[in-house]
């Protein structure tokens, strides 16, 4: 609430309720169905999920962070301490409080990604850029961590969007969980999938 995040929510349902909510996609005796059955595998999630946000609620979460908890009267330091890394994740990412912390040619970005049933997400942002980054799909299990790392680490090379690098990156088959793979594919005018 004090970041009015009002679209932001640990229930199953609210957003099963809600006409704006995402559908939840899955596959079905070999059949890709869709529903708002937000409570499905949620004794699965324990501590580790259940949160639902959108894209402009998480953007509001990154400037939180950019602008150091002022929103919250917090100060820098505070927000320096909840960024230490704390756990070694791989041999170039660690854990801190909630987030996980990558460095890439001297620039730091920090990341969340998740996925729930019938959806993926990731969520980051960096003060080498001054941005917010947010990833959201309605399909689980897409490798939303190699995509989002992907889209900021471009963004910190300083590779414009529209520059043919960028979108070479990011052309390829993703697979997901539920069969329902996607390609993005290059054709002579531009990115289509």
């Amino acid at each position: 609430a004090p970041l009015h995040m009002d679209r932001t929510n640990l229930s199953f349902i609210r957003n099963s309720h809600d006409d704006d909510a995402a559908e939840l996609y899955s596959v079905t005796d070999g059949r890709m169905t869709a529903d708002r059955d937000y409570i499905r595998d949620a004794f699965t999630l324990g501590g580790t999920g259940w949160i639902k946000s959108t894209v402009a609620d998480l953007l509001k979460y990154a400037s939180f962070y950019l602008n150091y908890g002022h929103a919250l009267g917090l100060d820098k330091n505070t927000i320096d301490r909840m960024l230490i890394p704390r756990i070694n994740v791989s041999d170039d990412t660690e854990y801190c409080f909630g987030l996980e912390r990558t460095v890439t040619e001297d620039m730091e970005v920090f990341f969340h990604t998740g996925s729930l049933p019938g959806v993926s997400s990731g969520f980051g942002f960096s003060f080498d850029t001054g941005k917010g980054y947010v990833m959201l799909s309605n399909t689980t299990g897409l490798d939303s961590t190699l995509l989002l790392k992907e889209l900021i680490m471009t963004d910190l090379a300083g590779i414009s969007y529209d520059d043919p690098y960028f979108t070479e990156r990011f052309a390829g088959t993703y697979v997901s969980d539920e069969d329902d793979d996607f390609s993005i594919n290059l054709n002579y005018m531009g990115l289509t999938m």
